[in-house]
């Protein structure tokens, strides 16, 4: 008994850190997507990159990935990223 509880210890906690690492590379990546988005919306749409921050933060809070790629569309930079 004495030996299986560290070990359980250790497991858990390895498997937290995995957790906590793998959550912080995907809010990473995805703030890290939503910069290189607004770049290049602000650069097709020659809208002012303070609208395309907001245009940005609008398609975010709404969730709206659709209105991002229809925006983006004709770019084919952009397409490739927003699709993989």
């Amino acid at each position: 008994m004495k030996l299986i509880l560290p070990f359980l210890a250790v497991a858990l906690a390895s498997q937290a850190s995995a957790e906590v690492s793998q959550s912080l590379d995907r809010y990473c990546g995805s703030i890290a997507k939503s910069a290189e988005v607004m770049m290049a919306m602000h650069q097709t749409s020659k809208m002012t990159l303070a609208d395309t921050i907001r245009a940005g933060q609008r398609a975010a809070a709404s969730n709206d990935h659709a209105q991002v790629y229809n925006r983006l569309g004709s770019c084919s930079y952009c397409v490739p990223r927003l699709e993989g």
